[in-house]
């Protein structure tokens, strides 16, 4: 084989190897990428105070949750067409302001995604499927 074939054969092996090595990392990005956390009912339990007070009209105390629910869409945990202005059915925050509890509306009656938020680090803490069903009867 003469150098320039070599050289030549050289480039082309480095390359691949370069090509293999990105689709690796690409792939283990992806793979690794966490979606939203779901609560356990224990962790979503401790989230809740004796008194959790009403704050669906006070619209200044309200987390920014559309990246959050832009997660929900990807994981399939909320359809990724919904009408978005009653998309919040009520907001409630507990006695020491410490957590935030979104309730969204899903297709189904008494049933809803909740979105703790943790006011003190400013950041969505999970979410919680709640359902409602016969507890009120």
């Amino acid at each position: 084989m003469s150098i320039d074939k070599l050289i030549h054969v050289h480039f082309i092996s480095i390359y691949a190897i370069a090509v293999l090595v990105f689709i690796i990392v690409i792939y283990l990005k992806l793979k690794n990428k966490k979606g939203p956390k779901h609560l356990t009912k224990e962790k979503f339990e401790a989230t809740l105070s004796k008194k959790m007070i009403d704050v669906t009209h006070d619209n200044t105390k309200i987390y920014n949750i559309w990246p959050f629910v832009n997660e929900l869409k990807k994981a399939k945990i909320l359809p990724k067409k919904l009408n978005e202005g009653e998309l919040i059915y009520k907001v409630y925050i507990d006695a020491h302001e410490k957590f935030e509890h979104i309730l969204l509306q899903t297709a189904h009656k008494n049933h809803y995604i909740v979105i703790v938020v943790n006011l003190n680090k400013k950041k969505a803490k999970g979410y919680y499927k709640l359902e409602l069903t016969n507890q009120y009867q």
